[in-house]
């Protein structure tokens, strides 16, 4: 009986979420005019309303017991349904991202102030979370197609946000393509799975077997897998705020998301471990050799889905998931510092020209310095649980040795380019030379530690105490293996960061190994080459064989019927 009272306790406090995220949507499209004590407003209603909310769902969740189950709310009048999937994907997301969400929303009222429309830009981020945890809670196909279009399309509407930046809007283009191809996938899944007569997240079928197909390819192009990594660095140049949600708890984990969801029906998880282990590698490797500090933060956010699809192909779509929880504080922590710190350094981006008396001067860099601690696994902090225990899951498997060296690999380089943006931005002046001067900075306020708590301590809470994965029998200097992934990386950067870029395997690494220029000119070669053989398939067929064709076959067949008549009538003539 408390579980039935509970689960509906539940469903009732998280619907009530989505509805907040609308009103809050329509008070700012109605009110976003009135200034920024209106904008302070709608926060205030946000923080106070979705924090007794979640406070609620936490107690309800972790002490009454829920389960899992599946409300559909019928819409006769319409002739559809709504349906609910709740279970502790979806309790412990709202819970995320909506404190989350707050910090990011607050960062951005500091950070656009000098804009104008930031009612406009506030709302929009708003109704980017709402899509985002429709798609988390969606239970059958209308739903989540609403979720999935949702947050593509605001995607691109806060990337494009800068409009007269002509490489925010040719970023938001190229997201938009890469995701198109990846939402055909998905739709196409979607018909085969009611083709099958099988609905979402049930079933295995010919149909659903053969939907799985086009099922990963929107996958990879949504979570920005290898192939199609491209799009997500290059997001970053939308304002800090979008990057910072984008990043950390919305559009990129959607597709990580549905895949943790549906692999458990398909037989795919040695490509899904594959593919996420050369990602995890690949970003992290194009991370250590850029200058750019938001750049090296977004190939961080590659490299980081990487891990997680590479856990969900090995069976831990758990240990994914709370990855992806713990990854969602220290990467929107990360990206609200690279703001402030950009804006004190006269808006450079290099590295090597942002001034770290903005870092030494205030708290930013303890909050970067523990932010990237926890992504490198230093131990006793929120990623180092993740980390560890994925590593003793890999010794203690039977897996081919390649796929522990290439994880191995990814895990250094993850130190690597975190202690080469340490080092740029928390060594003394004097030792890299010169720096710009300081400019204006907006200080820091609460909302930055309040992501930072998240960021350090939440992967103890939920890893190491409530969910806990523990192999038997491991070797002692197994245990040591991430301690001295993290001390290794971070003595590499340091050493990285005395070298010149643009030589060597630093300068491939620098031109993304000429990934972006060569596809993208070898797509537009082949759309070249089609495009070509229409223009000779319309020339020939549609101009010359059809209407040309026709005028001559009528013609023809007009002097012969005129032949055959004469004939009759001659026939006709002679006989009678």
């Amino acid at each position: 009986m408390m579980s039935v009272i509970g689960f509906y306790l539940l469903l009732g406090f998280l619907v009530v979420l989505l509805l907040l995220q609308l009103l809050l949507v329509l008070l700012q499209m109605l009110g976003g005019g009135l200034g920024g004590f209106f904008n302070k407003l709608v926060v205030f209603m946000y923080k106070g309303v979705s924090g007794f909310l979640l406070v609620a769902v936490f107690f309800v969740f972790f002490f009454c017991g829920t389960g899992v189950g599946v409300v559909s709310v019928g819409l006769g009048w319409l002739g559809f349904s709504l349906e609910f999937l709740l279970d502790f994907y979806t309790c412990l997301f709202f819970l995320v991202g909506c404190v989350v969400s707050w910090s990011i929303l607050e960062f951005s009222f500091g950070y656009m102030s000098g804009e104008s429309g930031v009612g406009k830009f506030s709302w929009l981020l708003l109704l980017f979370l709402f899509f985002m945890m429709v798609l988390v809670i969606s239970g059958n196909f209308l739903m989540l197609f609403i979720g999935w279009e949702g947050v593509g399309l605001l995607s691109f509407l806060l990337i494009s946000w800068w409009m007269h930046r002509s490489e925010a809007v040719g970023s938001s283009l190229q997201a938009v393509i890469y995701n198109r191809v990846g939402d055909f996938g998905v739709m196409v899944w979607m018909f085969c799975m009611l083709m099958g007569g099988v609905g979402l997240f049930e079933g295995i079928s010919f149909f659903m077997n053969l939907g799985f197909v086009f099922l990963f390819l929107g996958i990879v192009a949504k979570s920005s897998q290898f192939f199609f990594h491209p799009w997500l660095p290059n997001a970053m140049e939308g304002p800090t705020p979008v990057s910072s949600l984008l990043h950390s708890s919305t559009m990129v984990v959607a597709g990580v998301f549905l895949m943790i969801r549906v692999v458990s029906f398909c037989n795919v998880g040695w490509l899904v471990m594959l593919l996420g282990g050369v990602t995890a590698f690949w970003g992290g490797f194009c991370a250590v050799n850029q200058v750019d500090f938001k750049k090296v933060v977004a190939f961080s956010t590659t490299s980081q889905l990487g891990f997680m699809m590479f856990s969900v192909g090995l069976g831990f779509e758990v240990l994914a998931f709370l990855h992806m929880m713990v990854h969602a504080f220290f990467k929107a922590l990360i990206f609200m510092v690279s703001g402030e710190v950009i804006h004190g350094s006269q808006n450079y981006q290099d590295l090597r020209k942002v001034n770290s008396a903005v870092m030494v001067d205030n708290t930013l860099g303890y909050l970067l310095m523990f932010s990237s601690f926890s992504m490198m696994g230093f131990p006793f902090l929120s990623g180092f649980v993740s980390k560890d225990i994925l590593l003793e899951c890999l010794f203690g498997g039977f897996l081919n040795r390649w796929v522990i060296l290439l994880f191995f690999l990814s895990a250094v380089m993850t130190c690597i380019y975190s202690g080469v943006m340490i080092s740029y931005l928390l060594v003394p002046l004097s030792f890299f030379g010169s720096k710009i001067g300081v400019g204006e900075y907006f200080m820091n306020g609460y909302f930055m530690y309040r992501v930072f708590i998240g960021a350090v301590v939440l992967g103890l809470f939920f890893l190491g105490w409530w969910f806990v994965y523990e192999e038997v029998y491991m070797y002692v200097f197994l245990k040591l293996v991430p301690l001295f992934v993290f001390f290794f990386g971070l003595v590499v950067g340091l050493f990285l960061v005395s070298l010149k870029m643009g030589k060597g395997v630093r300068g491939f690494g620098f031109f993304l190994g000429f990934y972006n220029p060569v596809t993208h000119k070898m797509w537009l070669g082949v759309n070249y080459v089609f495009s070509y053989l229409y223009l000779i398939f319309d020339h020939i067929v549609i101009e010359v064989l059809m209407p040309q064709g026709l005028v001559k076959g009528w013609r023809m067949y007009g002097k012969f019927l005129l032949l055959v008549v004469l004939m009759l009538g001659f026939l006709v003539f002679i006989f009678l």
